[in-house]
């Protein structure tokens, strides 16, 4: 699938890039076509904003997103002093710039949010990355160890295990030994994903089986 970059707050930038004409599978648009294309939420979206020229309110909505996105600042202290974060993907670049090195860094973005796209599972309304050790919820994330990952991904899809088969297909034991390990596990997931997503039902336990 081609990829779609939009220009967000330059009008004169993005008729640069259409008189150049330098991009290969890649389809132009500006940030009215972009509103107008009920299609842009299932095609490979990259943006390119400058969000001195646009409102703070827009520039807060278009970072919630979920795309690769570059930013093009005058000043470097822009976002400091706006108070404004930058999200997973967000990459911001002060002017002027290489036209050539701009989009050489859009190209790596999008193999890096590819690659991160192609790890990530929804498990339970959050999002769950083998690859990170994250999940995320609200772009509120959590930081997972490795064991907590494979704990997930052997309850995902909606099956019920016994201790002694967590035991088996995240520590590879053989026999039902030290079961206290997948209970002193899951104990800590469950408290830390209650501390920080106020969840407290995001795995359960019903006659010694567990669930998410």
């Amino acid at each position: 699938m081609n990829n779609q970059l939009v220009i967000f707050g330059s009008e004169i930038f993005y008729n640069l890039l259409k008189e150049l004409k330098i991009f290969n599978n890649v389809s132009l648009s500006n940030y009215k076509l972009y509103k107008n294309n009920s299609e842009h939420k299932t095609n490979n979206v990259v943006k390119i904003i400058f969000p001195e020229n646009l409102k703070i309110e827009e520039v807060k909505n278009l970072l919630k997103e979920d795309n690769p996105t570059v930013l093009l600042v005058s000043n470097n202290n822009f976002f400091k002093n706006k108070k404004l974060n930058l999200y997973k993907f967000n990459y911001m670049l002060t002017l002027p710039v290489d036209i050539v090195a701009l989009f050489d860094l859009v190209a790596i973005l999008v193999i890096k949010y590819q690659f991160f796209k192609n790890s990530e599972i929804i498990v339970k309304g959050y999002k769950l990355n083998s690859n990170q050790k994250t999940i995320e919820k609200k772009a509120v994330i959590l930081k997972l160890t490795e064991k907590e990952v494979e704990l997930l991904l052997a309850l995902k899809d909606g099956v019920e295990m016994s201790k002694s088969d967590l035991l088996k297909r995240v520590w590879g034991h053989k026999t039902d030994l030290d079961t206290h390990t997948v209970e002193s596990n899951i104990y800590r997931l469950r408290k830390k994903i209650d501390t920080k997503f106020n969840d407290k039902d995001f795995i359960l336990e019903k006659n010694s089986f567990y669930s998410l």
